[in-house]
Order: C-alpha cells, then sequence, then structure tokens
C-alpha cells in the first residue's frame, strides 16, 4: 500500500497476512488487464499437480464497479522480459493459462484457488484478472503447493502458504 493511492481506495483496509497487498485491474474496453509475475526459485514440473491461489477482495471503487473478474494464473518457461501496459498474459508468446479462479466480488477476504497439471516445465509465474468488465481486485498471500490429485473444492479447506512468492 502507497498513500498516493489513496483516492483509489480506502487506506484503512487491513492486508489479510502481513503490511501490505497489492491490486489488479481489468478492463472491459479492450485495453486488457493488469498483471504482475516473478521468477520462481523452484520450478513447476511438467505432468506434476499443483494447487494454486491467493487471498482475493473487491476494491469496491465506482471507476471499476463490476464483481466479475476470475483470477487467472498463467505459467511460463522463462521469465517473459516484456515491459508492458494493458495487455494480457495470453497476448505472450509461450503463455500457458494454468487455472482461473471464480469469481471475485466480496468486500471481505475471501481464498480463491484452482487445481491444474503443469504443461510444461514453467519457471515464471504471473497473476491477472479476466472477464468481460471493469474491476479492481486486491490480492494478498499468493500460494502454490504440489499436490498429488486435483482439488474440485476448496471451500472447505484450511490452507495456505503466505507470501509463497516473496523473497
Amino acid at each position: 500500500y502507497n498513500s498516493i493511492w489513496e483516492p483509489w481506495f480506502d487506506a484503512s483496509i487491513p492486508a489479510k497476512s502481513g503490511s501490505g497487498f497489492s491490486s489488479i485491474g481489468n478492463s472491459s474496453n479492450g485495453l486488457g488487464s493488469e498483471f504482475f509475475g516473478q521468477t520462481i526459485s523452484t520450478p513447476l514440473i511438467a505432468g506434476k499437480t499443483y494447487l494454486i491461489g491467493a487471498y482475493v477482495r473487491n476494491a469496491n471503487i465506482s471507476i471499476w464497479p463490476d464483481t466479475c473478474s476470475r483470477v487467472s494464473f498463467y505459467g511460463f518457461p522463462s521469465d517473459p522480459l516484456i515491459d508492458s501496459y494493458w495487455i494480457r498474459p495470453s497476448d505472450f508468446s509461450n503463455n500457458h493459462l494454468l487455472c482461473e479462479t471464480s469469481s471475485t466480488g466480496s468486500l471481505e477476504w475471501q481464498l480463491k484457488s484452482c487445481t491444474f497439471t503443469s504443461p510444461v516445465n514453467l519457471n515464471y509465474v504471473a497473476v491477472t484478472l479476466n472477464g468481460d468488465c471493469n474491476q479492481l481486485v486486491f490480492i494478498d498471500s499468493i500460494f502454490c503447493i504440489e499436490t498429488n490429485k486435483q482439488v474440485l473444492d476448496t471451500n472447505a479447506c484450511d490452507y495456505f502458504v503466505p507470501n509463497a512468492f516473496s523473497p
């Protein structure tokens, strides 16, 4: 959180974990979506199944009021190293859509996660929003763990790995 963004959202919103969180904006006017990513220290291995997710909440601001965006996770064999503006990870070559969560619209922190089987060895993961709407979503405590099967219902799960992509 940086006070320069106070006009965009209520500065008193607490992080789910730690002292800060990020945000991602999505546009329905064809401009694309914001995203961020990171080279991961342990590659995702082709053929292995993973659970990936984060805590998210809607920002509830009038200029991006919708609630239909889904958190989407993309994988790349290497860092795309492209400075971009209003572009989606799907526009990059070598992108792999790993999975998408259900839509995000609550003003409370909610765990959103999905499972996938890595199609190839992946060394970079990007997080974005997909959906035909204008929405700003806060995101915190991103995690990715190897599982031995596809998890279909994470609502009953009580787990997360805080700051999995943090140094």
